[in-house]
């Protein structure tokens, strides 16, 4: 597709003949959507911006944080091998260099006590050069110093969403939590109107940040419930 409202949306539109495993994709999406329904920034044909259609029919409505955890990993997995040592900003967003440069948007649609299907929506940022309105973005391309064949990304990037989707998960908090953006680091973060320093030490499965106080007790954010602040930022701003 050339242009569509999001793929997340178009992917809704399908959902009830589509296939687990469908894919759509667009070169420029009219209203993409990030976490908080935040606008995603992508010049038009430079960057893989798709859904994915999950039917994870064992998963219980409870796992939903699981499939935000495979997901991100898949993206992870997929950079590190091209050398880009990529993190997970906790949800889900995906960074290189304390600048983000994927995001993903999940979407469960509940049955019961089961997930009955899940729509990830992608936005990888692979061979843009500027960002005029997000300027913590990187790219694919920036971070590498070349550029990358689109098609060839989506193909490489589902192979490793999907191993890990259809991997063993014994590992996978562990992974997430060796993966996650300034784990066990002490930082700075933003709560309602207090801004404390603090370390991650944890997520529960059910997607809660765990933070460590200085004082030693600790502490669990839901997620829209907390800010971090820039990874340079000091008591003295």
């Amino acid at each position: 597709m050339k242009e569509v409202d999001s793929t997340n949306n178009e992917a809704a539109r399908h959902l009830d003949a589509a296939p687990h495993g469908a894919v759509w994709v667009t070169s420029f999406q009219q209203a993409g959507r990030g976490q908080q329904e935040n606008r995603w920034e992508s010049e038009n044909g430079k960057n893989l911006l798709f859904s994915v259609l999950l039917r994870p029919a064992s998963f219980r409505a409870e796992s939903q944080f699981l499939i935000s955890q495979i997901v991100a990993l898949g993206i992870c997995d997929y950079l590190r091998a091209l050398d880009l040592p990529a993190l997970i900003k906790w949800t889900n967003d995906v960074y290189v260099s304390h600048r983000k440069i994927a995001g993903i948007l999940i979407e469960h649609h509940i049955y019961g006590e089961y997930i009955n299907s899940t729509i990830a929506g992608i936005g990888l940022n692979v061979n843009q050069m500027q960002f005029h309105h997000a300027p913590l973005a990187t790219s694919m391309a920036l971070e590498a110093g070349r550029e990358y064949t689109l098609n060839t990304v989506l193909d490489e990037l589902l192979t490793y969403i999907f191993k890990r989707y259809d991997g063993h998960y014994a590992t996978l908090h562990t992974d997430y939590l060796n993966a996650l953006y300034l784990y066990r680091q002490w930082s700075w973060y933003e709560a309602e109107t207090r801004r404390f320093r603090a370390q991650i030490t944890d997520v529960k499965p059910t997607g809660e940040l765990v933070l460590q106080h200085e004082n030693g007790t600790t502490e669990a954010f839901l997620q829209k419930s907390i800010v971090f602040l820039p990874h340079d930022f000091t008591s003295e701003n």
